[in-house]
């Protein structure tokens, strides 16, 4: 499965101006599991410059409403952060349907 997602803000505080998102998921052991990345290209406000961010990640299915995610993401000239020119990010997300 291939994805794009595009997004645009004139609002009086948003984070981006301008945000782009691509990538691909693959479905893995027996259709429930998921492995995908995405790359994110975000244009930030208040004049932060821009950010680019990979993402890897992992969707372990464990029942029909609950999933855990592990990822890994690196972010390239992190808009809040000028000491760093890259930040590695290690996270874990969880969804549960009721």
């Amino acid at each position: 499965m291939v994805f794009v997602r595009g997004g645009w803000s004139t609002g009086s505080a948003p984070i981006y101006n301008t945000t782009y998102t691509g990538g691909m998921m693959r479905k893995i052991r027996k259709n429930s599991d998921l492995f995908g990345f995405a790359v994110n290209w975000g244009d930030t406000a208040a004049g932060l410059g821009s950010q680019t961010t990979g993402e890897l990640f992992y969707r372990l299915q464990f029942a029909q409403n609950f999933a855990i995610t592990p990822s890994l993401q690196l972010l390239i000239d992190p808009a809040l952060n000028d000491e760093h020119s890259s930040i590695w990010v290690v996270g874990i997300r969880s969804r549960l349907n009721l």
